[in-house]
């Protein structure tokens, strides 16, 4: 089957597409798909191989935007333009799944200033038993291992959430028959693209560090997220930390922070902390100045 487009009017959200040219020529759920478009703000083409098998289908993407004027296209409100060439490849289904992408020579440009984006790769796999996911980049790095699917996965950790928020015995252990297991690592670092260009009123951030263990069947799960500074629009924090810790029948977690500025509003260090045992929520909240004990406040729910 082939197929071939002229679009004498064409428009997507006021802008004028009638330029876009789309060919495709597929045979025995084979072949290639072609797309490409040129006016004064874009500058694009894609080509597209395909092989559509009825359990796994399999496709190749190539896209080159050789110039796109975003502000223009209606895109941003700010004066930007990019370049890039991505290549991507999916096989599988919603279950069961591969993916690969990686974005080759990358600019943005803005206020007559060029930004590399740099190297950005990422492969995902999800299979009935795995689901990994490995992200690499200047701005974030990522990696994240389960023996679940994705679909399967996120319901897991809801149920173990419930898990210490109810009784024991309402949810006892034995009756967990699988062992779902996943590890998450997580870094955002601040780079020039990302301050200058998509948060402009980013001042300052170090590094950003998650991480995920979790273990279902052993009732284990443990987070981390750490913020050491950012400063944001005159506002920021010092040293954020947000902890989760639980076994068995009990979840301990923790939110502080060294400090929090915003204007003339600024509290010194701040932590709340407490534990879910057996149902029962109990916290304590304390705020302290210069050494001082300003508000110390504990509950249990």
């Amino acid at each position: 089957a082939q197929l071939s487009t002229n679009f004498e009017k064409l428009k997507y959200n006021g802008y004028d597409l009638s330029n876009l040219e789309l060919s495709a020529d597929i045979n025995n759920g084979e072949g290639d798909v072609k797309l490409s478009f040129k006016d004064q703000n874009l500058d694009m083409s894609m080509l597209t191989q395909l092989s559509l098998d009825s359990v796994a289908p399999r496709l190749n993407t190539q896209l080159t935007v050789r110039g796109a004027d975003l502000f223009q296209m209606g895109l941003t409100t700010a004066n930007l333009r990019t370049a890039f060439e991505l290549n991507a490849s999916f096989e599988g289904n919603g279950d069961n799944f591969s993916l690969e992408a990686g974005l080759n020579d990358g600019v943005a440009i803005y206020e007559q200033e060029a930004y590399n984006f740099g190297r950005f790769s990422m492969k995902a796999e999800s299979t009935k038993d795995t689901f990994n996911v490995n992200i690499q980049s200047n701005t974030i790095e990522s990696t994240v291992r389960a023996n679940r699917s994705l679909n399967e996965i996120v319901p897991v950790l809801q149920r173990e959430l419930e898990y210490y928020l109810n009784q024991p015995e309402t949810n006892s252990s034995d009756s967990i028959k699988d062992n779902s297991i996943l590890k998450m690592n997580l870094v955002v670092r601040q780079t020039p693209i990302l301050s200058e260009v998509f948060l402009q009123k980013l001042e300052r951030m170090d590094s950003i560090s998650l991480n995920l263990d979790f273990d279902e069947r052993q009732h284990t799960i443990s987070a981390d997220l750490i913020a050491p500074y950012i400063q944001y629009q005159g506002s920021s924090i010092n040293s954020l930390k947000l902890s989760l810790n639980g076994q068995n029948n009990k979840l301990d977690f923790l939110l502080s922070w060294a400090g929090v500025s915003s204007g003339s509003i600024s509290l010194d260090h701040t932590k709340l902390e407490g534990n879910i045992n057996d149902g029962l929520i109990s916290s304590r909240l304390a705020i302290t100045e210069s050494k001082n004990m300003l508000l110390n406040i504990g509950s249990e729910v």
